[in-house]
């Protein structure tokens, strides 16, 4: 039996972000004129419009502002895994991200969201226990 395939349908960006995640920090993009950190990334800064954006670790630890399970998808790929349960977090560095929650997180916990790639080279964040 033939496993589904990730979806390819990745940006530019998309691969920049899994390839500048380390293992025990989070790096975002982060803009050098007014220093707002930028999730998802992009080509300008969302607060001043400047394009000088560095991959840089920042804060990994947030909180949950929600969390709930995906019951579908119309990807082949991530049927197997579902239910998947899913966090929005916003982040003490400020952007709001949405990571896979393996750790039954609730609306209020305090979080940390690390990078990992996938057996496929895929990025995930995950929502962990700090």
């Amino acid at each position: 039996m033939s496993h589904p395939l990730p979806p390819s349908h990745r940006t530019p960006l998309g691969f920049q972000l899994r390839d500048a995640q380390t293992r025990d920090q989070l790096v975002l993009q982060v803009c050098q004129q007014c220093e707002t950190v930028q999730y998802p990334p992009r080509n300008v800064c969302v607060n001043c419009l400047d394009n000088d954006l560095n991959w840089q670790p920042v804060s990994a630890e947030g909180k949950v502002l929600a969390s709930n399970q995906l019951h579908s998808s119309v990807e082949e790929y991530y049927q197997e895994g579902i239910p998947f349960e899913l966090a929005s977090v916003k982040l003490n560095a400020g952007p709001v991200v949405l990571a896979c929650n393996s750790i039954d997180a609730t609306a209020g916990d305090q979080v940390r969201v690390l990078g990992e790639q996938d057996e496929h080279g895929n990025l995930l964040l995950r929502a962990l226990k700090p």
